[in-house]
């Protein structure tokens, strides 16, 4: 038996600096993007009032009113204002880059601030009021009319390379709830196995790696594997079929664990050639610009992107179909309840109902389901026929018949 004092470690070593860089390349790619872009324009906005100092270098009082003045003089490039959530999500940026420099106070909660928190909110609230704040560039979720519309022209399916592509990634986003495209860029193949299920139905699993919202940080974790189950009727957009098909076609020396999911096309392929898929991933742009390609192919209306497709997983079909949140956030992978009633929103079709219902539209619902009633000389016939008596305001129903203080009328 080894004693604890023979007892092997292993380890590698990491300076202060080596332990900084591995640090920050574990940070959300996209958000340390951003906190730059803001943060240097806000640096380039005080080099303009003559003012070259940094940010980190700026006492509290000063950079509040600083802070208060830029977000109230802002413009976008074109001269045009930025939208509410914009300039909120520039004073986050700040408040980011300037935590990371070290800086004492914070500039989103301390009071210090309060004079520049109190500029961003009356400027969001005139910029309401010009008509700002209904984000014109929000993603327009995909009906099931215009996935069986893009199944039918063939955008997706197992016909050709683009089409797997597309049918791969709109299942993968819709029933593993997979959000952005650096999700995608990074899923792996050996992240989905195909497996049976009790009953010896087929069925996809996929496990999830680093998120938006479970980066690891901490031990949070799906309460599930989400799955994906054979759907033999409709071959075309079936999980399993495309998933199959997929595998028949990639290169043998992408069949490993750790090869990347989705691979670039061979253009140079010949037509009966039995591979489709070269040795090297797909590039971002491409799989970024996925679901914007589709609709202009496939003629679809509105701002259709790739987070049109998560919509459609998380709220139109989910919501519509009555399921509780609490368990929708188990597929989609929110952590918020409220993130999944921010994504809800009426359908076209529901808020035609809505409206027709409003105008009392022949055929609506409200035709459909409220009884006929007509009353004329105290005499009212019901297509309800109640098995109970009920007394309400001098009238009682008693079996099929209402009575009015005498007088009465069988329905």
């Amino acid at each position: 038996m080894m004693a604890a004092s023979d007892r092997a470690i292993v380890f590698q070593d990491y300076d202060y600096t080596e332990s900084s860089s591995y640090i920050d390349q574990q940070k959300n790619y996209n958000t340390k993007k951003k906190t730059a872009s803001d943060a240097r324009q806000f640096v380039l906005w005080l080099e303009a009032h003559g003012d070259k100092r940094r940010l980190e270098d700026i006492l509290p009082e000063e950079l509040d009113g600083l802070l208060g003045s830029f977000f109230l003089g802002i413009k976008k490039d074109s001269g045009e204002d930025y939208e509410p959530d914009s300039l909120t999500s520039k004073q986050r940026s700040i408040a980011r880059y300037l935590k990371e420099k070290g800086y004492p106070v914070d500039i989103i909660s301390d009071r210090k601030f309060a004079h520049s928190r109190e500029c961003l909110l009356a400027k969001r609230k005139s910029l309401k009021k010009d008509g700002k704040g209904n984000r014109p560039n929000r993603a327009d979720p995909l009906s099931q009319a215009e996935i069986k519309l893009l199944e039918k022209k063939q955008l997706i399916g197992p016909q050709n390379p683009d089409s797997l592509i597309a049918g791969l990634w709109l299942n993968n986003t819709r029933l593993f709830g997979m959000r952005s495209r650096q999700e995608h860029c990074s899923m792996l193949w050996g992240d989905v196995e195909e497996t049976v299920d009790s009953q010896g139905r087929a069925v996809l699993e996929y496990s999830e790696r680093a998120t938006k919202t479970r980066t690891g940080a901490t031990s949070d974790t799906r309460p599930f594997r989400p799955r994906a189950y054979a759907c033999p009727e409709r071959p075309s957009v079936c999980p399993v079929n495309l998933y199959r098909e997929y595998r028949k076609r990639r290169p043998m020396t992408q069949m490993h664990p750790t090869a990347p999911f989705y691979l670039g096309i061979n253009q140079a392929r010949k037509c009966d050639a039995e591979v489709w898929f070269i040795n090297s991933p797909m590039g971002k742009n491409k799989i970024g610009n996925i679901m914007s390609t589709m609709a202009g192919k496939g003629g679809l209306s509105g701002r259709k992107v790739n987070h049109s497709a998560r919509k459609t997983m998380a709220v139109q079909t989910l919501v519509a179909a009555d399921l509780p949140p609490t368990r929708i956030v188990q597929l989609s992978g929110h952590k918020n309840l409220q993130s999944v009633n921010s994504y809800s929103c009426a359908t076209e079709e529901q808020q035609k109902e809505m409206s027709d219902i409003i105008m009392g539209k022949e055929g609506s619902a409200s035709h459909a389901s409220a009884p006929v009633c007509l009353c004329q000389q105290q005499q009212l016939q019901c297509q309800q026929k109640p098995s109970v008596q009920i007394s309400f305001a001098g009238a009682t129903i008693q079996g099929g018949t209402w009575n009015f203080g005498g007088s009465s009328c069988s329905a």
